[in-house]
């Protein structure tokens, strides 16, 4: 899972190279689609949607930061 995240973090990288103006777009999404992701992760894990944090405990930039886990 590991080589996923960074193949999919190079790809967001030049997506975001292609179109900067999505970066303005990652920041105005992020509580919705952290809600979509806690969701997937109660479903893989089992684990009570409660379980997550109510909001999304960090920053678009770190998220995309390449030392993010």
């Amino acid at each position: 899972w590991t080589r996923t995240i960074g193949v999919q973090r190079l790809e967001i990288d030049l997506i975001l190279r292609q179109s900067p103006s999505l970066r303005a777009r990652l920041r105005a999404e992020l509580a919705a689609n952290y809600r979509g992701a806690v969701k997937r992760a109660a479903l893989d894990t089992g684990l009570a949607r409660e379980r997550f944090p109510r909001v999304c405990p960090f920053r678009v930039d770190q998220l995309l930061g390449e030392e993010f886990l």
